[in-house]
């Protein structure tokens, strides 16, 4: 059972993008604030390595101070030479 100051994060499954790709994660708006494994403190991940295989984690807090954290996966399938 969720007590209802319980504050959840959900960023979605783990993604599959082209090789190279840069394209950011965002998170739902609403949060006070936003701490991601790259640094970025808005609600988008920016930046990213490009990495065929990278790990994205976010922290967030609301107004009332409660954490919440997830992570996931962005896969780039390197299909070169």
């Amino acid at each position: 059972m969720q007590r209802p100051n319980d504050l959840v994060l959900d960023l979605g499954p783990d993604l599959t993008q082209c090789y190279g790709s840069f394209e950011p994660v965002v998170a739902p708006a609403g949060f006070a604030t936003y701490l991601w494994s790259t640094g970025s403190t808005t609600n988008s991940s920016l930046p990213l390595t490009g990495q065929v295989e990278e790990v994205i984690s976010l922290q967030v807090t609301d107004a009332d101070g409660c954490i919440a954290s997830d992570q996931l996966t962005i896969h780039r399938p390197y299909d070169g030479p």
